[in-house]
């Protein structure tokens, strides 16, 4: 049995190839590279290639002190950029009525890697410095605080499925009844603890990554933020079906014949009730 399709009525997106949704789309198509950038502050004495949001933040006012980190302030850019579309919700189903449900993996990190270092050479912790800066939830309790909603908020911490897992949890909500709306998306930004633990890994490209290839040799780590309006409205963008699945294989890496991958995509396919001759891809669309 399949579930009536949502409607994905607004997105607002920051990232390495742009700070709104054309100006990213058009990066895609163009095939850009010009967001990955060489840093030597990431890992100890090497410099690697990483995606950086290039434009500015904007910044969050004293008022969110405990909750100003690059994480929450990249969300916040996002979040602009949909706020209208969010605004005319509230005023449809009320504040109460829209969950908040975002993937993040590291949280303001960066801001407490710096303010270690400061306490571990001084003493003292940073003037305006917060654990909540730092916490792995905080991303959906800022988030629904920012937006005056009073919905579910929480935030999902699945690695690198945390934000497709946060579409599946939303979509649950949604369905059960518990809220009409959701914001969904994520949020992670730039920091030594996810370089240095991909790096010990040896998943880290020496240079620019060449996904897809055989002869590709690792990543690129990035940031971004992306936040979505989830609505039970008709929309021209829809989620109409979601399959999860862990294969459990390795601690770090996954079944070598892709049997996970495989049974989440059939899950999904299943949901939506397609087969998967209803997949096409128009290479010359893109190109």
């Amino acid at each position: 049995m399949t579930s009536r399709p949502l409607g994905i009525a607004a997105m607002g997106i920051v990232s390495p190839l742009g700070m709104d949704r054309q100006t990213v789309a058009t990066a895609l198509a163009q095939g850009t590279r010009a967001g990955l950038v060489a840093r030597s502050d990431f890992l100890p004495g090497r410099a690697i290639h990483v995606g950086a949001i290039a434009g500015d933040l904007p910044e969050l006012g004293e008022v969110w002190q405990a909750y100003d980190c690059r994480n929450n302030r990249a969300m916040a850019a996002a979040l602009h950029q949909i706020s209208g579309e969010i605004e005319r919700m509230v005023a449809c189903v009320g504040r109460d009525r829209i969950a908040v449900v975002l993937g993040s993996s590291t949280g303001g990190i960066a801001e407490g890697e710096v303010a270690f270092a400061q306490f571990k050479r001084d003493g003292s912790w940073p003037a305006g410095f917060h654990y909540r800066q730092q916490e792995l939830g905080a991303l959906a309790e800022f988030a629904a605080r920012f937006l005056g909603l009073t919905g579910p908020a929480y935030t999902v911490a699945t690695a690198c499925s945390s934000s497709g897992k946060a579409f599946a949890s939303a979509r649950r909500l949604i369905k059960s009844g518990v809220c009409d709306a959701a914001i969904v998306g994520g949020a992670d930004t730039l920091c030594r603890m996810t370089t240095n633990g991909f790096s010990s890994l040896e998943a880290v490209s020496p240079g620019l990554c060449n996904p897809f290839s055989i002869n590709r040799d690792g990543i690129n780590i990035g940031e971004a933020a992306a936040a979505f309006l989830l609505t039970q409205e008709a929309a021209p963008v829809e989620l109409i079906g979601i399959g999860e699945c862990s294969d459990a294989h390795h601690m770090s890496a996954p079944d070598p014949t892709g049997a996970g991958a495989y049974e989440a995509m059939r899950l999904a396919l299943v949901d939506a009730g397609l087969t998967p001759d209803d997949i096409a891809w128009n290479r010359h669309a893109v190109e």
